[in-house]
């Protein structure tokens, strides 16, 4: 946050909430503000009106923006309003040609929730490697992977296909993807 602050990146943080007494589906459902506070005995279980808002001008200026989790518990119906609505703005903004990748398994089971596979620019289950990815985290047996992928495939510069875990393939080039590979014991 201080690296963000110091090059002036903005950065938006919820203001608003929409509360529960308890972690359930059908639990009794408020509404709480950062001023406010939650009440004791509640949780917040998704983003507020306020928040979304403000994230829709801020989706609506961005030239990328890249995704990874759910805002809210969207798999019951009262706490996704939040994520629906973030869902709806990344899919704005990929229309008007911004650059958008979806990461993590939740935000993609998100976009087969909500038919948005192929409304996007890209969708990845790689969250948390992807994450790593991102920070220029220390990845030597997947960048020799990726490295041995190319060459052996000769895929700089040719389409290639993605998948993600919808089984939603997309024609991509190479420098437009992002690509995690993953070993499935997770190293």
């Amino acid at each position: 946050m201080s690296k963000a602050e110091k090059n002036g990146v903005k950065t938006n943080l919820p203001v608003d909430f929409v509360t529960a007494d308890k972690f359930d589906e059908n639990a009794k459902t408020g509404q709480a503000t950062v001023a406010s506070g939650i009440p004791a005995g509640w949780m917040c279980l998704d983003c507020g009106p306020e928040s979304s808002k403000e994230c829709a001008e801020a989706d609506a200026r961005a030239k990328q923006i890249v995704w990874n989790g759910p805002v809210g518990v969207f798999e019951w119906e009262a706490f996704a309003r939040g994520t629906k609505a973030l869902m709806d703005e990344v899919v704005k903004a990929t229309s008007r040609g911004c650059i958008t990748i979806i990461g993590g398994g939740d935000t993609a089971t998100c976009c087969a929730k909500w038919n948005t596979e192929d409304k996007v620019r890209h969708v990845s289950t790689g969250g948390g490697a992807g994450l790593e990815l991102l920070e220029d985290k220390k990845m030597p047996r997947r960048r020799k992977k990726v490295k041995e992928v190319s060459e052996a495939q000769n895929l700089e510069k040719k389409d290639i296909e993605t998948t993600s875990s919808v089984n939603v393939k997309k024609k991509r080039r190479l420098e437009d993807a992002f690509i995690v590979i993953s070993d499935s014991d997770g190293e």
